[in-house]
């Protein structure tokens, strides 16, 4: 994997395969919590050049949910929050999924507050669909009828009605 990251692939022109390397480090180290990935993986986050481009901080926002999965990982989810911030939907489509990624099956009141309010703040489909997908992540297996009324009056939030119910009903044998 070491051609394809950053440091040994100093190709300007083509930034893919160092997004993808960041998005397969994420697949390696799945759910691990792994600190010497997360810090590389912030470390690239700083690079002049690298935070710049799209493609590599999509991977990176991907590889920090996958290597942080459900570990409630505040520093990690912090960053992703910065990378809301951004105005590209590229990087808020891909940090969207790793908030839910890393916040996944806590049901965090918190979180899902705010991944409403970037909803309402977003005019991007693509960051819409990724943050009505993490809310069903974020409640997995954690059913609640009081918070499934609050994003069905939110028309944004449509899209998240039956993902927050495949997900949050997923093996409750509650019908």
């Amino acid at each position: 994997m070491k051609p394809f990251l950053p440091e040994a692939n100093r190709d300007v022109v083509n930034h893919y395969p160092n997004g993808g390397a960041m998005y397969g480090l994420g697949l390696i180290f799945a759910g691990t919590n792994n600190v010497t990935v997360i810090n590389y993986l912030m470390d690239i986050t700083i690079h002049p050049e690298h935070s710049k481009n799209d493609v590599i901080m999509h991977g990176v926002s991907l590889g920090f949910g996958l290597t942080s999965f459900a570990s409630n990982n505040q520093r990690v989810g912090d960053r992703l929050k910065e990378f809301m911030n951004v105005n590209s939907s590229v990087i808020g489509e891909a940090a969207a999924l790793g908030i839910g990624l890393v916040y996944a099956g806590t049901g965090n009141d918190v979180i899902l507050s705010e991944l409403a309010n970037y909803a309402d703040e977003s005019d991007h489909e693509k960051i819409l669909r990724s943050i009505c997908l993490s809310i069903g992540i974020v409640n997995f297996e954690l059913p609640s009828k009081e918070y499934l009324k609050n994003i069905e009056s939110n028309p944004k939030l449509k899209l998240a009605v039956p993902m927050y119910l495949a997900m949050a009903y997923f093996k409750t044998s509650n019908h």
